[in-house]
């Protein structure tokens, strides 16, 4: 395996339903099940659905769903908002009827993804599901998130950033992007970066599928991991900050040992 392969393993979330691509759920259930049988299955991560979608995608899901109680469930992240109580009952409902031995088939939500306003809020959500799943908790980028990411890492969950969207306000600057990984390296906090993120080096892409859609410079997925690496060995934010803007393929390698950059 090359350090590429073990650098992106299980790391790339499928996220169909959402935008740009805006897939019907049969559409979305019927792709991620092509990929986990292709020849990059090893890079995908779980299934993105809303919670209040969850009986949608079990219906649509019934006929592709592992049966065997010996094969590996498909992992779902549920996106979350309103009444967490009620959404945790209803995703822990769905994970009983579809434990290894069921006859509707075997996938399990174990992840939840919750956009949060402030240190309340984070509090709230994280005591509420972080029990049962692995919960992100969604901040802004800006301003300073550091207090933020504090209350996360204090609540045991997890960070999500958004890096993107389909206008170009959407998409914080690189500063941004790396005062946020590095807060959450210093503080010790796991995180997962979503939106805008579908191409693997920085460039200006299209910013949805339709015709004379406007354009972006958009965060390459491998711009964002490399950045969280150089983060985690101690390179300076400056050194940082050019791995995130990097737009020439040249100038990364992978062999069987590491990354070069």
């Amino acid at each position: 395996m090359t350090a590429l392969r073990a650098f992106l393993s299980e790391m790339i979330d499928y996220a169909g339903l959402f935008p740009p691509a805006g897939l019907s759920m049969s559409e979305a259930v019927k792709n991620y099940s092509e990929y986990l049988t292709g020849a990059d299955s090893d890079l995908l991560g779980r299934f993105v659905v809303p919670a209040d979608s969850i009986v949608e995608f079990a219906d649509a899901a019934t006929n592709f769903l592992p049966r065997s109680e010996r094969a590996a469930p498909w992992r779902v992240s549920a996106i979350a908002r309103g009444d967490l109580a009620a959404v945790k009952k209803n995703l822990l409902e769905f994970n009983c009827s579809h434990w290894s031995g069921s006859d509707l088939g075997h996938a399990v939500i174990d992840s939840v993804e919750i956009a949060v306003k402030g240190e309340t809020h984070i509090e709230s959500a994280a005591m509420t599901i972080s029990g049962a799943f692995e919960t992100f908790l969604e901040i802004p980028a800006t301003p300073d998130p550091s207090s933020l990411i504090h209350a996360i890492g204090r609540s045991g969950a997890r960070a999500k950033i958004r890096t993107g969207g389909v206008v170009p306000e959407a998409f914080p600057n690189a500063a941004a992007v790396v005062r946020f990984i590095t807060a959450c390296n210093r503080q010790g906090v796991r995180f997962k970066a979503t939106a805008g993120l579908h191409h693997p080096l920085r460039a200006s892409y299209a910013l949805t599928y339709d015709a004379g859609s406007p354009t972006a410079p958009m965060f390459g997925y491998l711009n964002v991991f490399l950045a969280s690496a150089f983060v985690h060995v101690g390179f300076p934010e400056k050194t940082v900050t050019a791995v995130l803007e990097e737009d020439d393929s040249r100038t990364m390698s992978f062999d069987d040992h590491g990354v070069a950059w």
